[in-house]
């Protein structure tokens, strides 16, 4: 007789804001991909990349699937460095007009 070891089915515990989970076994071995929902990146993805919106999740021998880090909201890495610069002349330049006299 085989002992299967049986992951059962992914819990919401990270599937906050998740579009789908594929179907099918849930023993060792076995994968699932898990996508995001439309508007939603994958967490923690190389250079917070707004195009990583799946991942693939595997069913380990313990019994417990592979850890899915969850999505988050599409937008600007919070790293990113902003940097705005304004010029300001003083005294304000003026047009000089040559005058008739």
């Amino acid at each position: 007789m085989f002992d299967f070891t049986d992951c059962g089915i992914l819990t919401a515990s990270n599937l906050t804001n998740v579009k789908s989970v594929t179907l099918g076994n849930t023993t060792f071995g076995e994968s699932k991909t898990v996508e995001c929902e439309t508007g939603y990146r994958l967490h923690n993805n190389n250079n917070n990349n707004n195009s990583v919106v799946s991942s693939v999740v595997k069913c380990e021998a313990t019994g417990k699937w592979t850890v899915f880090a969850g999505c988050e909201k599409k937008g600007k890495s919070p790293f990113a460095i902003h940097i705005s610069i304004r010029i300001f002349v003083f005294p304000p330049i003026r047009a000089i007009y040559p005058s008739i006299v």
